[in-house]
């Protein structure tokens, strides 16, 4: 077993991690990471656009953060190597709403203090969010549902001006509508546009896509419920 000590050795410099701590602390990490999956499933779960993949990132970026704190101990060089190391990567994914921010700084946030082996503030931090985040909507901050606020998005060929195509339908069917965003689409021949839009009639959706799809260069539109 000589070989198996000498592999795991522990060569940096500092107090060694004992194996019974670690593995307390990442078992931990997971449990609460989980517990952030769980909150965020329950308190978002109703949006259009929740993905219940974005759970399994919550669990995995707190055991991250865990090992990550565990690495870095006390140590300040350690920390700017680390920090320097995981600039690299980038979310390559949009996140879809500043909510689920605030749930991947928490994942940090919890990850870090497990790694450190502060418990009463994951204990005390996630019933605090988590309660937040349920109660917050009842007093007018971003509820689940806005009644008549939808989603629509407007595919249209790119040679086309979408102000002067679109802008009439829009203004006939709309009460009120925002453009939030234009991306690419089908490699470059193509424009999502994103809006939000209150119809004039909540029974009208069919005939207000039906009129934007005959609309000359529009090759797809999409209505769905802003959650």
């Amino acid at each position: 077993m000589d070989w198996f000590n000498e592999l795991f050795k522990e060569v940096a410099d500092g107090p060694p991690v004992e194996w019974v701590t670690l593995c307390k602390r990442l078992v931990a990490a997971l449990l609460f990471g989980w517990a952030i999956a769980l909150t965020h499933r329950f308190t978002q779960g109703r949006r259009d656009d929740f993905r219940t993949g974005f759970g399994v990132t919550l669990v995995m970026l707190t055991v991250i953060l865990s090992l990550i704190t565990q690495v870095i101990g006390g140590n300040a060089a350690r920390a700017f190597t680390l920090v320097g190391a995981l600039a690299i990567v980038r979310f390559r994914t949009r996140v879809n709403d500043t909510r689920d921010t605030a749930y991947v700084i928490l994942a940090v946030a919890v990850g870090m203090a497990i790694g450190l082996g502060f418990y009463r503030i994951v204990w005390l931090g996630i019933p605090i969010v988590g309660i937040a985040a349920v109660l917050l909507p009842y007093f007018g901050f971003g509820g689940p549902r806005r009644d008549g606020v939808h989603q629509l998005v407007v595919r249209v060929d790119r040679q086309i001006d979408p102000d002067a195509v679109v802008a009439p339908v829009l203004g006939k069917f709309l009460r009120t509508n925002r453009c939030d965003g234009t991306e690419s689409a089908q490699k470059g021949t193509a424009l999502d546009i994103t809006y939000t839009v209150r119809l004039l009639d909540p029974n009208g959706s069919t005939a207000f896509i039906r009129e934007i799809l005959a609309l000359p260069g529009v090759k797809a539109a999409e209505l769905k419920r802003q959650g």
